[in-house]
């Protein structure tokens, strides 16, 4: 549960790519390593957490990693994503990570039913102490929260092979319709999600 703290591996410590500076054996609360991983788009709070859930899916000589990503698929697959493949549970370029803009909406739709999620997507920032006592902050990788008019939340992304991407979703309208936008490979990812958001409200009748 999210409830639960959890001690943070080398593993999950080393991890490549964007950081919260986790340091191997820190015992952090399972809420707040989602909310460094959706918030902050850390890396190493991805791999703690996965580390943590895979060893409740785990098969015998399995890597919990790997039991994780397993799982991640196989839940993919039943929402009907199928040009979506997880290789690692922080979106790290691996062959076998992918998805398309069509299965990154249907993934947002299904994570509505998860209120967590985006509470989390709409907070600026997230704080935490470490294991010498010190307390860390980082702020939102979406530079649209809190400016845009109407979003309520958004992920970033990036990869060198993926480019920058980020999808979002807003309020448009006078009915205060949601809208999904998907934004991939793209140097401006916030320049091109306000300009789909401004272009939608002003081409459609809500």
């Amino acid at each position: 549960t999210l409830a639960e703290s959890i001690a943070v591996s080398r593993r999950a410590a080393q991890t490549d790519g964007q950081s919260a500076g986790l340091v191997t054996g820190d015992r952090i609360p399972a809420r707040t390593l989602f909310d460094l991983m959706l918030v902050a788009s850390a890396n190493d709070a991805a791999v703690a957490l996965a580390e943590s859930l895979g060893n409740r899916f785990v098969q015998p000589s399995e890597d919990v990693l790997a039991a994780f990503v397993r799982v991640m698929n196989t839940r993919a697959q039943a929402l009907g994503l199928t040009d979506t493949s997880f290789a690692n549970p922080a979106g790290l370029d691996d062959p076998n990570n992918f998805s398309t803009a069509a299965d990154l909406v249907t993934l947002v739709k299904a994570s509505r039913s998860y209120p967590e999620i985006w509470e989390a997507l709409s907070k600026p920032s997230v704080s935490f102490v470490n294991s010498a006592g010190r307390v860390r902050t980082l702020h939102t990788t979406n530079d649209l929260l809190g400016v845009l008019p109407g979003l309520e939340g958004g992920k970033t992304g990036f990869t060198i092979e993926a480019g920058a991407s980020m999808v979002a979703v807003s309020r448009i309208g006078f009915k205060q319709a949601r809208v999904v936008t998907v934004i991939l490979g793209n140097t401006d990812r916030f320049g091109e999600t306000r300009r789909l958001v401004e272009w939608l409200e002003q081409a459609y009748r809500w």
